[in-house]
């Protein structure tokens, strides 16, 4: 398992041994472009508390991702970030988030459409960031008290 980092960007993730689980390491300030993109065997991540943005593509077709711990430190979730990840049905997104694009958790349906994956459960505070998101797209927002819904 390798990840390629530079100036705390998460640019690459190689991993020749088809982890399931993978913890991102400490000091990683940005999932880049494209990072994790078309990972058929991750199931589980673990992101750390230095990382503040999620760029777009990020996991973009992980078909298997089901399970995705956002830290409070996070505040950008970029576009199609999380898209096409058909098993990931809910998802906590702290207070922290600040922006949301609209396509980060939608599935694709050809060349020209995105739909939104669902029914899919947003997690998260009263008031925030996470709950004017589903106000705004057809997800459905849970209240949760803690990040382990």
């Amino acid at each position: 398992m390798e990840f390629c980092i530079d100036n705390g960007v998460l640019w690459d993730f190689r991993d020749d041994e088809y982890h399931t689980r993978i913890t991102i390491p400490h000091g990683v300030r940005v999932i880049g472009e494209s990072a994790f993109a078309d990972n058929e065997f991750l199931y589980h991540v673990v992101i750390p508390d230095t990382v503040e943005r999620i760029e777009r593509d990020a996991f973009l077709n992980c078909s298997t991702l089901s399970w995705v711990l956002i830290p409070d430190s996070v505040t950008y979730i970029g576009p199609y970030a999380f898209a096409d990840c058909r098993s990931l049905k809910s998802i906590y997104i702290p207070e922290s988030v600040t922006e949301i694009d609209p396509s980060a958790f939608w599935l694709h349906k050809d060349w020209d459409e995105y739909l939104p994956c669902g029914p899919f459960y947003i997690y998260g505070k009263r008031g925030s960031e996470a709950e004017r998101f589903t106000h705004h797209h057809p997800f459905i927002f849970k209240e949760s008290t803690t990040d382990n819904h």
